[in-house]
């Protein structure tokens, strides 16, 4: 049976608190999930600027990335326990 308040607790969701699950996601982050599919490269081709939008650009990415990513590791980790928990429920344990 799920802990429901475990569950819907965010904090429970860090990298400290689930190793594995985070471990995980910065394995098929390095080698899968910053892959680009071609429309993505496509579109990337089209789009110039010069270089002082393009510096602005990357300070502002960076910075958006930086907020982004322990956002999207805890997602990855919310999903993984999710997915844990229904298969052992499904499993009988």
């Amino acid at each position: 049976m799920i802990d429901m308040e475990k569950f819907f607790d965010i904090n429970s969701y860090s990298e400290k608190n689930m190793p594995f699950a985070s471990e995980l996601f910065e394995k098929l982050n390095e080698s899968y999930f910053l892959q680009k599919s071609n429309d993505v490269k496509n579109v990337e081709r089209t789009i110039t600027f010069t270089d002082e939008e393009n510096k602005l650009l990357e300070k502002v990415y960076d910075e958006y990335m930086e907020q982004s990513y322990i956002q999207h590791r805890e997602w990855f980790n919310i999903g993984f326990r999710l997915g844990a928990s229904l298969v052992m429920e499904v499993c009988g344990r």
